[in-house]
This record gives C-alpha cells, structure tokens and sequence, in this order.
C-alpha cells in the first residue's frame, strides 16, 4: 500500500520495522511533504514491548528532514492505520517480544 501511493499516505501506528521504515522513507522524498502524514507513538516503552525498530526512527527522521516535515507523536496508539489514497488498512501490530511455544 506505501508503495502504490499517488496522492495521499497516512501511517500511525506505534513504531515501524526497518524496512517498512525505508520503503515509506522514500515514498516520502518521491510524493512530498504535503502528500504523506506520518504519526508515530515513539516512546520507549514501544521499542521495549517490540512494536518496532528504534533504527526505523533515522530513516523517518532523515526523509522528513529531507522534505520539510516532521514526524508526528501520538502517545498510547497501539493499532496500525495505513490510508494510501482511497484504501484503508487498520492492523494491530505484532510484538517481536512474543515468543513461539517451545518444543516439548
């Protein structure tokens, strides 16, 4: 959905992976500054939890730079929503800290 965007990209959700985190990154720098919204929780206790990648905030923050813009906070969002011109996506984020059940 990042990907496919023409005229408009929203992304709020806690933190984001890595790679997520440089696909928008340069979707950004392509659409500009008034076309994408980024809103992002960023606290600590996000990274802690695993709902995303600290490393993911130097791309986001380098793109913003990069067009003018800011990232935004929000504290407390805990779901995913990604609108990419008339679609709609609302997720809930999946904590790296959860561990698969152990052979037995």
């Amino acid at each position: 959905m990042i990907c496919s965007a023409l005229r408009r990209l929203v992304v709020l959700a806690p933190a984001l992976s890595t790679p997520v985190a440089i696909v928008l990154s340069n979707r950004w720098r392509e659409m500009g500054a008034d076309a994408v919204t980024v809103v992002l929780d960023m606290d600590a206790e996000v990274f802690r939890l695993g709902l995303g990648d600290f490393e993911s905030m130097a791309y986001l923050n380098a793109a913003a730079r990069d067009v003018g813009s800011l990232v935004g906070t929000q504290p407390g969002v805990r779901i995913g929503v990604v609108i990419s011109d008339e679609e709609t996506l609302i997720f809930a984020p999946q904590s790296k800290l959860i561990e698969a059940s152990s052979p037995q």
